[in-house]
């Protein structure tokens, strides 16, 4: 007979959230194409939701992929863009200053192109 306890119920709850996570996260796959077309509008309002950054020698791509799941905007990173390892640790900022923040030491910046944020190297003027 099974015998089912609350402590046994609670690690089964925490095993299927780390596996319902773990799933979530290998989804999304370095060139797979963008999710669906997002409006340059519900990018614009995304930018401008606070977000938080705790990054330590975090992969580019990585730390795209992150923020594009925290706000539920597609994010994506020119193929121009080299390897590049962000630590940037950022609370109660809005997510167009922390881009900024996050890109700018690295002579990158971003653009809002057909409902997608484009991570790219940045222009010379």
């Amino acid at each position: 007979m099974l015998r089912i306890t609350t402590r046994k119920l609670v690690l089964l709850a925490i095993i299927v959230q780390a596996h319902v996570a773990i799933f979530a996260a290998s989804s999304s796959v370095a060139g797979d194409p963008p999710p669906p077309a997002t409006t340059n509008d519900a990018v614009t309002r995304a930018l401008n939701q606070l977000t938080r950054i705790d990054f330590r020698e975090v992969p580019i791509r990585g730390g795209a992929e992150f923020l594009a799941a925290q706000h539920s905007i597609p994010i994506n990173v020119d193929k121009g863009v080299g390897d590049v390892a962000i630590t940037l640790k950022l609370d109660g900022v809005k997510l167009r200053e922390a881009l900024k923040l996050m890109l700018t030491p690295h002579g990158l910046d971003y653009a809002v192109v057909s409902g997608t944020v484009l991570i790219r190297v940045k222009k010379k003027p």
